[in-house]
């Protein structure tokens, strides 16, 4: 191997080393839903709440440097899975709660504070319908097919970006934390 392709191989390494590995989509709580249960302590990815058989409360976590674009695509995503998964073609649901999460610390003998850490969150109660078996007057509601909605979100979740923009989202997203706070 000559010397020019050992340097390329070497750069190719640091550069993917240095890439923005975003919250991956997972399912990281799945728990029956209490009312005030789980407040400020989801993590990072996806939580299910289950309400009933075809009822779900569904937060996403995301770090930094991901977007509330993202947040909300997960979301989308995982109903539409959850949808075919649990047998049904469709679902439907509630005003998306978006927001964001903000760790922060105070410095005791200064009194400063900083915000460390934070992320976008957003939050949907799900309904699963059978488009089918629905009347006029229940199609009414915007229910999604779940398979079209996996073939628009499957790749746009599973996207990387590039650490720049990763770095501008974090900026965004803590400058937003201070903003709130303090």
């Amino acid at each position: 191997m000559d010397l020019k392709k050992v340097i390329i191989l070497i750069c190719i390494m640091f550069l993917s080393g240095c890439a923005y590995q975003p919250t991956p989509y997972k399912v990281v709580q799945s728990v029956e839903y209490v009312k005030g249960g789980l407040a400020g302590q989801y993590k990072l990815g996806v939580t299910e709440q289950r309400i009933s058989d075809n009822r779900y409360v569904l937060t996403v976590k995301l770090d930094s440097g991901s977007s509330v674009v993202r947040a909300q695509k997960m979301l989308m995503l995982h109903a539409a899975t959850m949808a075919i998964n649990n047998g049904y073609d469709s679902f439907t649901g509630g005003k998306n709660k978006t927001g964001k999460w903000c760790q922060g610390s105070s410095n005791r003998s200064t009194g400063q504070r900083s915000i460390n850490d934070g992320g976008p969150t957003v939050t949907v109660t799900v309904t699963f319908v059978d488009s089918k078996g629905q009347t006029n007057k229940k199609k009414k509601r915007k229910i999604k097919n779940a398979a079209k909605v996996i073939e628009k979100f499957s790749s746009e979740v599973n996207q990387i970006i590039s650490s720049e923009q990763a770095n501008s989202n974090t900026d965004t997203m803590l400058k937003s934390c201070w903003d709130s706070r303090y």
